[in-house]
């Protein structure tokens, strides 16, 4: 499983062809000349979990498309309720299928989660099977439905 710790920076960005995350904020905007699927997919996953780590509702308003289903707005102050409860201590995951057809990307992965709860200190892990489904729009995946157990919670 990737690890996504606490505390790291991660800097795709030097990657050739890697993540680019511009300044400021906007969505994730990834080269994939002669990158494969499965590569494409690792990053998005990675670099959605990792924005989730260092949560923020601005970034995260961008990398859901206005058209995400079922509601957009709904979807991201739960999260931002949920993440106000906790420290999330690392993110694991393990891509199992990636499939791609006319600007549409959905990969789905086994996750786990390490959360410390803010009021009582407790570690609790949680796991999960859920599907990512990013679509391209003008040079940019945003992530338009998130199927099954979702980590974002």
């Amino acid at each position: 499983m990737k690890k996504i710790y606490l505390g790291c920076i991660v800097v795709i960005a030097v990657v050739a062809g890697g993540i680019v995350l511009p300044k400021g904020v906007e969505a994730v905007r990834v080269k994939d000349d002669g990158v494969s699927e499965r590569q494409l997919a690792d990053e998005l996953v990675g670099s959605t979990l990792n924005a989730y780590r260092n949560f923020s509702i601005p970034r995260f308003m961008s990398i859901f498309s206005d058209d995400f289903s079922p509601d957009r707005m709904q979807l991201i102050n739960n999260i931002d309720s949920s993440y106000s409860k906790i420290i999330v201590v690392d993110i694991e995951y393990f891509i199992n299928k990636v499939m791609r057809d006319n600007g549409i990307l959905a990969v789905t992965f086994k996750w786990q989660k390490r959360v410390q709860q803010r009021n009582i200190g407790q570690l609790v892990l949680t796991e999960g099977n859920a599907t990512f489904v990013f679509e391209e729009q003008d040079g940019s995946w945003k992530i338009i439905r998130i199927k099954g157990n979702n980590p974002l919670m």
